[in-house]
């Protein structure tokens, strides 16, 4: 941090709020796709947020960089756009999903096709994400009653095909446990973007790009022991395909975050250390988790 950033501050507080900002603001990545922002937040509003939720923050510090999330957009993959991919290669989609996951991991949260099954189930399932029709169809019997018409929509062989096909999960979450996907090396993926002339070369270029940012991290993050902070939005949603089940899931969602009061702007706080090296160590991680954002939001922006 520099202090030419730094104007008539008021406080040693805001002396290191504009002096932050004047080093962040210059590496922010330009989003298209992912709705995020950063806050200086104290010791005290950091556990005001949480402190309904009953938590309390394990690694106390006078300051923290809350990751805020204030709005959230709903991108689709598109079933003609997955089956082109997996045209291209039979493990190229399951491949994708794989690192973005990865990535969001490392920086933000987003909503992928296993967050959205996942969520079904706890509201449907009774939390069985693997059951089957059978399970499903007498839970939901019990709940709503023999005559209720969503009944058979709302079944796991129906759902799955719809909201989260298996190579868009990871495999412990496959309904087809013996299908032959793997995840493709940087060199495979860059191979095949040399196989095609269309948007399907830029995506998986951008995919290899996210593959070594994530590679070169390993097993640095930024977020690893942050507070989480019950977020009640997403940087992004990415679902398979338009959907009804995508649509209720997510007004279910903020209705009951709405009215309970259970949910943040903040996806977590992140606690400034207070060792040289440490403090060194944390703005590299930082950097290279902005340009890992960047990297994942120019991935999906194939979406749309």
């Amino acid at each position: 941090m520099d202090a030419e950033h730094v104007s008539n501050p008021t406080s040693a507080g805001d002396a290191f709020s504009q002096a932050f900002r004047g080093w962040l603001m210059p590496r922010m990545p330009k989003t298209k796709v992912l709705k995020f922002d950063f806050a200086l937040i104290d010791h005290e509003a950091a556990q005001c947020e949480i402190a309904e939720f009953g938590l309390e923050i394990e690694n106390e510090s006078p300051l923290y960089l809350g990751i805020r999330l204030e709005e959230e957009n709903v991108y689709t993959i598109h079933p003609a756009r997955a089956d082109a991919l997996r045209t291209l290669h039979p493990s190229l989609l399951f491949s994708a999903l794989q690192l973005i996951r990865a990535a969001a991991g490392k920086s933000l949260h987003i909503r992928t096709p296993d967050d959205l099954l996942e969520m079904f189930c706890r509201w449907h399932w009774d939390y069985e994400l693997m059951g089957d029709d059978e399970a499903a169809r007498e839970h939901m019997k019990e709940r709503f009653g023999e005559d209720d018409p969503d009944i058979e929509r709302y079944l796991p062989s129906v759902v799955r095909a719809e909201l989260s096909p298996d190579d868009t999960l990871p495999k412990w979450q496959w309904s087809q446990k013996d299908r032959k996907l793997r995840e493709l090396t940087r060199r495979s993926v860059r191979d095949l973007a040399r196989q095609c002339d269309d948007w399907r070369s830029g995506f998986c270029t951008a995919l290899a790009d996210l593959h070594l940012a994530l590679e070169r991290m390993g097993n640095a993050s930024l977020i690893r022991d942050a507070q989480w902070a019950e977020p009640a939005y997403s940087a992004a949603t990415i679902a398979y395909q338009h959907s009804d089940y995508v649509g209720e899931l997510l007004d279910d969602h903020f209705e009951c975050a709405s009215n309970g009061g259970y949910a943040t702007y903040f996806q977590c706080f992140i606690r400034f250390p207070k060792e040289v090296a440490s403090i060194r160590k944390q703005y590299a991680i930082l950097e290279d988790t902005l340009n890992l954002i960047a990297l994942l939001d120019r991935v999906l922006e194939h979406f749309s």
